[in-house]
């Protein structure tokens, strides 16, 4: 019975170094699976950032298209009518439409540039942030061979010591 304990406490450490190599190997897998998700979410981010972009330029035109024909609707009711189109009112009337319509479209062109802004940083971010994942399973893995090797001569201490106890016998 006494010849048992050696085996089995060598044996019992032997499995805490597999098991250390194996637990670093999964928190390994799992950050580099945290690290690839992180770079798509980024990629999307961007994605939909620039079609934010891009309905805001829809936006913008559709607006200056609406002033355009406001001001045709408007020049040739005013010409219909006897008036001339280019002077007085009706011209008064096209100059505001096309100054709101202006200011309009720029703040569309603000939003554009923002959605662009936005877009780029998410995806820096997320380039940042699976960088850290990355690196972080490199650790891990490193940390589970560390934990195996402190395991496996822990193990070979103690079976020296058990081994030289019951050798003496």
């Amino acid at each position: 019975m006494a010849a048992v304990l050696p085996a089995v406490a060598i044996g019992t450490g032997i499995l805490s170094g597999v098991g250390a190599l194996s637990a670093g190997a999964q928190q390994s897998a799992a950050y580099s699976f945290q690290a690839r998700q992180a770079a798509l979410d980024a990629r999307m981010q961007g994605l939909r950032g620039r079609a934010d972009a891009l309905n805001h330029r829809r936006q913008g035109i559709a607006i200056l298209e609406n002033a355009l024909r406001n001001a045709a609707s408007i020049n040739a009711r005013a010409a219909a009518g006897g008036i001339r189109s280019f002077s007085g009112s009706p011209r008064d009337i096209v100059e505001y439409n096309l100054g709101k319509a202006g200011r309009d479209y720029r703040l569309t062109q603000e939003n554009v540039e923002l959605a662009q802004a936005q877009s780029s940083l998410v995806e820096a971010s997320g380039r940042i942030k699976a960088a850290q994942l990355t690196s972080a399973a490199g650790a891990a893995r490193q940390q589970g061979y560390l934990n195996a090797v402190a395991a496996f001569g822990a193990t070979a201490i103690r079976g020296q010591r058990l081994l030289g106890t019951y050798g003496q016998e």
